[in-house]
Formats: C-alpha cells, structure tokens, sequence
C-alpha cells in the first residue's frame, strides 16, 4: 500500500522532539509498504527552520530510509497569528498538491491532528483522488486551546476549528486516536464509535538495551527531556528544587533540564534570579541521540500541568523513553491511567504542589541501587506488553488495511 501521511509538526529522527510518524513509517516501510511523510519545513518547538527550502516551495528528501517531502512554510515565534498563518499555508499548498507531482500516486492518505487546517486539506486530497482517509488525533483540537489557552469556545475562531473537527470525525474512513478516553469526546461530535482505534506511542525496546544503575553516588541525577512549553509545568520542578535546597539532601540532589521550547529562556533566568545551583540546562539533541543523554541520569522527572483535558488521557512520547531506559521517575500528574504507576516504576506527586515533589524525589534518591533497577526493569516489562513499536505498528496496519477494504 503506497500511503502519505500528513503532520505539519512530524520531525525526522535528525531533529529533537516527537517522531512517531517516522518510527511508524520506518516499520511500515520494513512490512513492505510505501510510505511518505508529508511535513513543515519548520520546527514547532525551536521555532527555527529544519530544512533551508531556498526559493523553492517544496522539497523531496529520504532521511535514514523514510521519503519526506518538506513543505515550505512562514516563521512564527508565540503569538496565535503568525502560527495559523502558517496553518493555512501548509494547508493551501497541501491542497493544491504542491511537490507532490513526482510522488507515486497514494492508495490512502493519513492527516494528523495538530493542526486541524492540514487534516482537513489531507482529507481533501483524499476524496478528490478517491481513495480512503484516516484521521490521526494526537491532540483534541479545539478543546486544547480551550482549556491550555484560555480562548473562550465562543471565539469565532474557537468555533471554526470545532466545524473542522467534526466534519473529520464524520468524514473519516478510520480514526486512530493516541488518547486512551477520548472515544466518547469523539462520539459526541459526530464519530463511528466502530471506526475508533486506540493506538498510543511506543518505542522499538530492541534498539534500547538495558542499562544497569549506578551505584548511589554523592550527587543524584534525575533528567527531565522534553519540551519546555506551558504544559510541562517546569516551574514545578524549579520550585521543588528551591525547596531541595532548604533540606538535608542539598546538593545532593540535582536536576538537569533537557530540551527546548518557547518558556526555556524564562527558566534559565528564574533559575538564575533564584541562585537554583542545583538545576542546569541542556541543549536538546536528536532523537537518534536522546537515549545516550538519559543514560546519565540515575532517574526522571517530569511533572504534567493539572487540566480538564487530560480526562482523555496522554500519550508523551518521554513517558516510554523512561520506562523503555529502566530507570524509575518521579511524575507529578493526576492523569489517569497512569504507566509509571500502573508499572510500579517510580514515584507519583501531585502536579502543582511542589512540597509532594521534593517528598517524591527524596524517596526515589534513597533507594538502594537494587530497588532501583527493579523498578526499572518493571518499567521496561511495561513497555514491552503495551508500547513495544512493532506491536503498535501491527494494530496500525490492520487499521489502514480496514480502511483500505471500505468504499472511498
């Protein structure tokens, strides 16, 4: 099956950040299908080109055995405008079947969610070529903005991404949804609860062997890696960390922060401003590199902002490089299910009260180095029973192989 899949924000296994679309596709490709991903030039979250396009519009590239074709679109910084700007861009030039001449003509085609205007120009695409469209949800949009952005439901714009929401839970020939719960949410705008599927992140346990823990140290390690954006409550952990520092174990205990995002110039200088010596910060680097970064560290940490969103539950990518590293985490969340929890592979505090995540790190930095590789080992069981790639990869084939079957 020769298949295009659609994400503004996908990233090759050269950039940083969420590759989900090429470790899907790489394995796709391995089970003999055809698979390009159709993507920005343009990265989400260095707020910086990927790929230099020159003058040209577009651009084909195979990376590390995957096609890409790179869609030229307009910079942006924080602010909504610019960035729907480049929506609509990638959108129109979606549409308009711009570097696509050259590909080998799809049999279906995969829009992703983030953003809405590229997931309706993919299923655009679809019908006018008549072939079938398969809706990927990695985020509920408009809800996201909603309850993460403050924008009232009511804002003209807030309403025009609900119509495009729910004209493509109706139109979809299949919908995979990353989020545990939100088959319902769907439900209620217009999905086939039949054409639901569940399939979440995961990572190819194979290429991550284990590696033993430290023996305890003077100084204890927990990295956080991922991005530094409103969502990922970072402050939380630069509070904890002041608090550390009023406890027996200052400078005992240190965390290291790795990665990008819009917020990371403003936490580095709060990190400063409060003299936090026990926090550093680290560049983000590929994925292709991330797991020899978090073999340094002797657990995680990562705390996840309290929402009415996350009734639906998440899928971050960062939870199943933990978990896949055998080491334990701390998480601050109330998101339910839990994987570290579920695991029995770290400690949970609850997000927002920093006082719980200094008890949290404390109770991980004193375990034995024993306790502590049994929990990581847990943790890398879990990962095999439900997050193991090819497994997903399988449950995804099955799904386009539906869908393929159906009357486009």
């Amino acid at each position: 099956m020769n298949i295009w899949w659609v994400n503004q924000v996908a990233l090759p296994p050269t950039e940083p950040g969420v590759t989900r679309h090429y470790d899907f596709a790489r394995e796709l490709i391995d089970r003999g299908h055809e698979v390009t991903v159709i993507l920005s030039n343009f990265h989400y979250i260095r707020r910086q080109e990927i790929k230099d396009l020159g003058g040209a519009r577009t651009e084909f590239e195979e990376i590390e055995g995957v096609p890409f074709l790179w869609i030229k679109t307009p910079s942006y910084g924080k602010g909504y405008a610019r960035r729907v700007w480049s929506w609509v861009i990638f959108a129109w030039r979606l549409w308009r079947g711009q570097g696509a001449e050259h590909l080998p003509p799809p049999q279906l085609i995969i829009g992703s969610s983030p953003y809405p205007f590229a997931a309706l120009a993919a299923q655009k695409v679809a019908r006018r070529r008549n072939i079938p469209f398969v809706l990927e949800v990695r985020d509920l949009w408009p809800q996201t903005l909603i309850e993460l952005g403050g924008i009232s439901r009511w804002h003209p714009f807030i309403i025009l991404l609900d119509r495009i929401e729910r004209f493509l839970y109706r139109r979809a020939d299949a919908i995979v949804s990353l989020l545990p719960h939100a088959g319902p949410y769907m439900e209620g705008k217009g999905a086939d609860s039949s054409r639901i599927n569940w399939i979440p992140n995961g990572v190819k346990l194979d290429l991550i062997p284990f590696a033993e823990p430290e023996p305890c140290r003077d100084t204890f390690t927990f990295i956080y890696a991922g991005g530094h954006g409103l969502p990922n409550e970072l402050d939380d952990l630069l509070d904890a960390a002041a608090l550390l520092k009023q406890t027996e174990w200052a400078g005992r205990i240190r965390l290291r922060l790795v990665g990008d995002g819009p917020e990371k110039p403003r936490l580095m200088r709060r990190a400063e401003l409060e003299h936090l010596d026990n926090v550093s910060f680290g560049d983000s680097v590929p994925k292709s590199e991330i797991y020899r970064v978090l073999k340094e560290a002797d657990a995680f940490v990562v705390a996840v902002r309290a929402s009415p969103l996350y009734k639906y539950g998440v899928s971050l990518n960062k939870f199943f490089d933990y978990l896949a590293m055998g080491r334990p985490t701390v998480i601050a969340s109330a998101i339910e299910p839990n994987p570290f929890a579920t695991a029995g592979a770290g400690a949970v505090a609850y997000p927002g009260d920093p006082d719980s995540i200094v008890r949290a790190l404390i109770e991980i930095a004193s375990l034995p180095a024993a306790q502590r590789r049994e929990m990581g080992l847990a943790g890398r069981e879990y990962v095999r029973a439900h997050h193991d790639l090819p497994s997903l990869v399988a449950r995804l084939e099955e799904v386009l192989q539906q869908a393929s079957r159906m009357p486009a």
